[in-house]
């Protein structure tokens, strides 16, 4: 009955990291394909989440229960989560305010700010 319950940990393990790889590889292919770096941003962001999730998931399953393990790749998922859509935003606000035309790539917002909250950039005249 043990063999039974390995050969399934194995399947979902399996599953679990091609399903991660998978997803890391069409969020590069998708990295390629765009031509603005906010989408570019967007692509990377959201794809390293899931794609994080889903491989130490796999890890987890294969490896069994491990508490040293499981808490080291649990805070690991927890800093790719709260540090990658901080430098996603970083960049795009970058991008932002950086760029001389950005209403070419994206509809932009005016506010009491600047465009998306961004100021306006000052010109050095020394």
């Amino acid at each position: 009955m043990s063999n039974v319950w390995d050969v399934i940990r194995f399947i979902l393990a399996a599953v679990l990291m091609l399903f991660g790889l998978f997803d890391i590889l069409t969020g590069i292919a998708g990295t390629f394909r765009f031509r603005y770096a906010v989408n570019r941003m967007h692509t990377a962001a959201t794809v390293d989440s899931l794609g994080t999730l889903s491989l130490v998931l796999g890890v987890l399953v294969a490896v069994g229960w491990d508490a040293s393990l499981t808490l080291k790749l649990i805070l690991l998922v927890a800093f790719l989560w709260l540090t990658s859509p901080l430098c996603a935003h970083m960049v795009a606000r970058l991008e932002l305010w950086t760029n001389d035309e950005p209403e070419r790539h994206m509809t932009v917002e005016q506010t009491s700010e600047g465009v998306c909250g961004v100021p306006e950039r000052k010109e050095d005249n020394t």
